[in-house]
């Protein structure tokens, strides 16, 4: 199935924005590992690997991971002057959440992020952060 095919099966809730060469907008979120909220806590659902706070690794709304036809690629986040490099390792379900996690849903457009991508952005990792990709 193509990329295309399979965003426009995804419901509106989970379909992103759509990706646009370096300029998509995006909401660089950080929850801590294993914490409430976070889609990092388990197995990675790219390569099946349990990630650290100390990789530049990024889960993507459910529209931007597209069953998973993103793994493994690295993208640049770019929030004003400062850009950080991440790999694509996971899905942040936007339709869902993940209940094995209690991870609520997360937003279209969320890059959710370790605490290496997101301290390389700003200094202090809470909250979330406007960036583009």
């Amino acid at each position: 199935m193509s990329i295309v095919a399979s965003y426009l099966t995804l419901s509106s809730a989970a379909r992103s924005p759509p990706i646009t060469s370096s300029t998509t907008l995006a909401s660089l979120t950080y929850n801590l590992l294993g914490g409430p909220g976070s889609h990092l806590a388990g197995p990675a659902k790219c390569n099946g690997i349990k990630h650290t706070e100390m990789e530049r690794v990024v889960p993507l709304s459910t529209g931007w991971y597209v069953n998973g036809s993103l793994c493994g690629r690295k993208i640049r986040i770019t929030s004003g002057a400062i850009s950080v490099v991440a790999k694509i390792v996971d899905e942040c379900n936007s339709a869902c959440g993940c209940r094995s996690l209690l991870a609520p849903p997360c937003g279209n457009n969320v890059i959710e992020a370790t605490k290496a991508v997101f301290r390389a952005i700003l200094l202090v990792p809470i909250g979330s952060v406007s960036v583009h990709w």
